[in-house]
């Protein structure tokens, strides 16, 4: 399958200015790409093996799979930071070997995992480093910093002469997002850019995430070793097995519900039934009037915003007595009531070949906690 046709998001010679409104993100492919470490030692496993992937404008896919199964590398082959042994990768249809390096990877943004601030810089000087080295007019790249340190949820007038050890390691991370986006790349690399902070402050940057890509359209290929994560952000997921091959790529709830093998699916987890609430949200349900037992809806319950996803629903079903929880909106007023039933139709709903019960649910409500990763497991 080929990139989308049409003009190039980098341009014939990924040119250095692009419009501040919202740009389309860009397309990717991945054509028979082989990287190989060691002329001339063929029987040694490849780093990445015969990889065909393709990736359509502002999608978000992820790359997951066990240590040593080349993720990163194929990551790095997008910036040119790993040249492929074999193959091509192509931006928008133009094979990115042919383009001069240094413009290229000024024109793709590029999140890792420890950040990579420059300590002796303000958060200001960071985040406006490459639109500095584009030679942007000084007036738009200040606007550019505060358009998006807000935008990220951080206070421009607090922060932006601070240096990035003023910051704690949320704010950080931050900053490394917004200077990744400075430039308005079309296409945006990040390499286990969450991994580094603790689960609650992850989860609010993998919302944050989420909004500011949906504001922007930037196409993202993101690195993780986490399943979960991996379920929640990506429009597509690509599972790698070791020896740098493709085990599947399909949407989450394709992978949660069918598994290409049985690898991918002891990868996923023996838990991916509850995994595949995640991608359920409590407004997608169809609400009952009062719990099972007919009690009064505010005698004792959990309460759950209708926002919150179907797997939060079921942790404060599970708290309650009634074995249900109260919907509530964005004011707090009383929307419904979510019982077990409910979320095991929606189960059998998304995938119609699957019968799962209420029973079933519980069963398996051990299982139902925050943060969980997928089995790992050998090829």
């Amino acid at each position: 399958m080929s990139a989308e046709s049409g003009p190039s998001a980098l341009g014939p010679d990924v040119p250095q200015a692009v419009p501040p409104a919202k740009a389309r993100g860009a397309a990717v492919e991945f054509q028979h790409v082989t990287v190989r470490y060691g002329a001339g030692q063929d029987g040694l496993p490849a780093a990445v093996n015969d990889l065909c992937l393709s990736i359509s404008p502002s999608e978000i896919c992820v790359l997951v799979g066990p240590s040593g199964c080349g993720k990163t590398t194929t990551l790095r082959l997008v910036n040119r930071l790993v040249e492929p042994t074999g193959g091509q990768v192509l931006i928008d249809g133009q094979d990115v070997a042919g383009l001069d390096p240094v413009p290229l990877r000024r024109r793709i943004g590029y999140v890792i995992q420890h950040i990579g601030l420059f300590p002796h810089q303000t958060v200001a000087e960071n985040v406006g480093a490459v639109p500095r080295l584009l030679k942007w007019p000084t007036g738009r790249i200040r606007r550019r910093v505060d358009d998006l340190l807000a935008l990220i949820g951080l206070d421009p007038a607090r922060v932006r002469d601070r240096y990035p050890a003023q910051l704690s390691g949320g704010e950080r991370q931050r900053v490394g997002v917004a200077r990744a986006l400075a430039a308005e790349p079309p296409l945006l690399l990040m390499d286990e850019p969450f991994a580094a902070v603790d689960p609650v402050v992850r989860e609010l940057l993998q919302d944050e995430f989420l909004r500011l890509q949906r504001a922007l359209g930037t196409t993202v290929l993101f690195v993780t070793h986490d399943v979960d994560e991996a379920i929640k952000l990506a429009t597509r997921v690509a599972v790698m097995r070791h020896g740098g091959r493709l085990a599947q790529f399909s949407s989450p709830a394709e992978l949660l519900a069918c598994p290409a093998d049985e690898y991918v699916a002891r990868f996923v987890g023996a838990d991916r039934t509850l995994k595949r609430l995640a991608l359920i949200t409590v407004g997608d349900l169809t609400l009952d009037d009062t719990p099972v037992g007919g009690s009064d809806p505010a005698d004792g319950m959990s309460t759950v915003s209708v926002a919150a996803s179907a797997r939060d629903a079921l942790a404060a079903a599970l708290a309650s007595p009634a074995l249900a929880a109260v919907v509530v909106d964005a004011t707090g007023r009383r929307l419904g009531v979510v019982a077990l039933h409910t979320i095991a139709t929606a189960l059998a709903a998304q995938t119609p070949s699957t019968r799962t019960s209420a029973a079933e649910v519980l069963a398996n409500a051990g299982r139902v906690t925050p943060g969980g990763n997928g089995e790992r497991v050998a090829p």
